[in-house]
């Protein structure tokens, strides 16, 4: 089986690395994680891999903007199992403020929707899903009009959810009833989406549809293919990425990498391939924030990213754990610098107090 590494490589249409360019460690089973992480912890100091990112890019704006959103959603839930109607427009203002903020090309916003020590309740998922998916839809060219309604639909899309929270919450298994209960949610968001003035059609079936799947293997109605609208197709991948990379209940969460190891997994089934791509390119590999271990054996973060250049993010090189030492701040554009490259993410749980 070929290495993931060179899958991903052909899903982005990226020439084959240099001989002379350090490998990234991806192991070729579908069954490991896509990028290798070490058998024996590097108990490396969390101080001295933490970073004031108010140092690096003004993150205040983007920080208000994410507690806003939060606050939006929890408000909007509680309006919704009341009964009580709720103004869309203030949802199409708050998707217009986070279009405006990824314009203004600050990963701060990104980087709070994907760092892993985020809030795991339903607001902050509806959040980061919202932002997610007008990040891709700015990607891949959507209209001004099309990323508002997406970016709603997406703000909106486990709205049903509020119906069955217990059951996602819940950290053993599910029988097959309530599976099946909990599958009806989408229903539920559709109906509660009633309440909601001044929502585009177009945000209502993202609501309905994001959790069907290209084959048919979705639901709540088994869609497939065409049948399916395209963001709502683009909401369901994102919606499963967010899920994939923060922690549940019944699960901890996987590297970017790993989640798009399993995703290409899926990608003969629920997710096309093409569309699967478009998104690993502009959310990339390895997000702001991710900690990573270079080839010079240094320990770093990235602190930009590169769409042309996926494997090669902007770093930070924090720590040298050989020499147990912690390094001067020193960015790295990994996409001009050739000689160093990132082997493996490093995990929390290396992390030593």
């Amino acid at each position: 089986m070929a290495r993931l590494a060179d899958v991903i490589r052909q899903v982005l249409k990226l020439p084959d690395p240099s001989p002379a360019e350090p490998a990234l460690q991806m192991p070729g089973r579908s069954t490991t994680p896509a990028v290798a992480v070490s058998a024996e912890p590097l108990r490396v100091p969390r101080q001295a891999v933490h970073v004031a990112w108010n140092d690096v890019f003004d993150q205040a704006v983007s920080e208000e903007l994410y507690a806003r959103g939060c606050g939006l959603m929890t408000e909007t839930a509680a309006h919704l199992a009341q009964r009580a109607p709720v103004d869309g427009d203030e949802l199409a203002r708050y998707a217009q403020s986070v279009l405006t903020r990824l314009r203004a090309r600050d990963p701060a916003l990104l980087r709070l929707c994907t760092a892993e020590a985020t809030a795991n309740s339903l607001p902050a998922q509806l959040v980061h899903v919202g932002v997610l998916s007008i990040e891709v839809g700015r990607y891949l060219g959507f209209d001004e009009a099309s990323l508002i309604a997406l970016g709603v639909g997406a703000l909106l899309h486990d709205l049903g959810m509020v119906q069955v929270e217990h059951l996602a919450r819940r950290a053993g298994p599910l029988s097959s009833a309530e599976r099946l209960h909990l599958q009806s949610h989408p229903v539920w968001g559709a109906e509660l989406a009633r309440q909601i003035r001044n929502v585009s059609e177009t945000s209502r079936l993202i609501i309905a549809q994001e959790h069907e799947r290209f084959d048919g293997g979705g639901y709540p109605r088994r869609l497939r293919g065409s049948a399916i609208h395209p963001c709502a197709e683009l909401v369901g991948l994102i919606d499963h990425y967010e899920a994939l990379t923060h922690d549940r209940p019944h699960r901890p969460h996987v590297s970017a990498p790993e989640a798009f190891q399993q995703m290409l997994a899926m990608a003969h089934a629920g997710f096309r391939r093409e569309l699967l791509g478009q998104a690993m390119r502009c959310l990339t590999l390895f997000p702001v924030g991710t900690l990573v271990e270079l080839s010079n054996g240094t320990i770093a973060r990235v602190i930009a990213t590169h769409p042309d250049e996926p494997f090669r993010p902007t770093v930070a090189a924090l720590y040298d754990p050989q020499e147990g030492r912690t390094l001067a701040w020193h960015p790295m554009d990994l996409s001009a610098e050739r000689s160093v490259a990132i082997t493996r993410v490093v995990e929390e749980r290396e992390l030593v107090a």
